[in-house]
């Protein structure tokens, strides 16, 4: 049986294993693809985090309520919440008011980076195959498939083993000899860089190879990298109203919307201006495994005849949106178009790809 990894080439991450479709698709992967949601405002948070106490009384930062902590400066006491961790942050927010008054700002900053690495949406996902020779048009440019190759060529000999990502920088080499003009420099680099391109005997570039030595979203997971969240650890060890107001940062401020909250949500393709509905014409919800069909990339060996290996969106930009939102993007741009599939068209595709033989 072949492998296929599904992979956001933007932002190098991967989910290995493609398999059954509770593994590999579901809510989880659609999550990844609905863009961040607004996070409320100071005032908005207090409400929900801090009900009860005075807004006006924590916003008028004073100091003597916080004991031996308030005769530090507020600048000390806001570089403490800069150097801590989320979970260190959460928990002096959760702490008391006059906290969350001066720290929320910065929480928030430390959330805000970690959900932008945590979230897909309107990047160039792929499928890729482990039999692929080629990749689609237009997906890379040529200076990354460049990139690509160098990486391939300088580790030819243990391309199946461990590759470290950052061997891939943007440096594209030869030197400048003064001679011509910068830009003429420019212009025959890239006239260079596109004869290799062209010329190089393995047209995927490595990607799936690649694509391997990216961090895994399950892994990141588990060492918290990327997610913005507070650690189960902490909420286990919390108690009491301190417990109670982690609770409520937890679930009403740093949980992003799944997409089962989307009545009708819909995968769009910005690459194309062409979109998905979440449900066919008969009402079967598809979204996750018509993304790992749309997107699927894959060479022409061992696949039996008709069988699709060459998705329409492979490496295209993609997200989740309401059918709301949908109608108010065709409405202010022209050029969009639905696209039709059914269940059993996507189901069959799928089938065909797991156990491609």
């Amino acid at each position: 049986m072949g492998q296929n990894t599904f992979m956001n080439f933007d932002k190098r991450q991967a989910h290995h294993g493609l398999g059954t479709p509770l593994v590999f698709t579901g809510n989880d992967l659609m999550r990844l693809l609905l863009p961040p949601q607004p996070y409320p405002d100071f005032d908005t948070a207090f409400e929900r985090i801090c009900s009860g106490k005075d807004l006006s009384k924590a916003k008028s930062c004073d100091r003597a309520r916080l004991g031996r902590l308030g005769k530090l400066p507020v600048e000390l006491i806001t570089y403490v919440f800069e150097a801590t961790d989320l979970d260190g942050a959460v928990m002096l927010v959760a702490t008391h008011p006059q906290l969350f008054a001066i720290g929320y700002a910065s929480m928030l900053v430390k959330v805000k980076a970690m959900a932008f690495y945590n979230n897909w949406a309107y990047d160039r996902i792929i499928c890729i195959a482990d039999n692929a020779r080629t990749l689609p048009p237009g997906f890379l440019s040529t200076a990354e498939k460049h990139r690509l190759m160098k990486w391939g060529t300088k580790h030819k000999a243990i391309l199946g083993g461990d590759v470290p990502l950052d061997d891939i920088d943007g440096s594209e080499g030869g030197a400048v000899d003064g001679k011509n003009s910068p830009s003429e420099e420019r212009d025959s680099q890239e006239l260079e860089s596109a004869a290799e391109v062209d010329a190089y005997p393995d047209q995927s570039f490595h990607l799936y190879q690649y694509g391997c030595q990216m961090p895994t979203l399950d892994g990141m997971a588990r060492v918290r990298r990327w997610v913005p969240t507070p650690s189960n650890d902490l909420m286990d060890r919390s108690g009491g109203s301190d417990g109670l107001r982690l609770k409520r940062l937890r679930f009403a401020l740093l949980w992003s919307k799944p997409c089962c909250d989307l009545d009708y949500p819909v995968l769009i393709n910005t690459t194309k201006r062409e979109f998905l509905k979440g449900k066919d014409q008969e009402g079967e919800s598809m979204l996750g495994m018509a993304t790992a069909v749309l997107t699927v990339w894959a060479g022409d060996e061992g696949y039996e005849n008709l069988v699709k290996r060459k998705g329409e969106w492979a490496g295209d930009r993609l997200a989740v949106i309401s059918e709301e939102e949908v109608e108010e993007l065709v409405a202010e741009e022209d050029g969009w178009k639905e696209i039709k599939v059914t269940w059993d068209d996507v189901a069959r595709a799928w089938g065909a790809i797991v156990t491609r033989r």
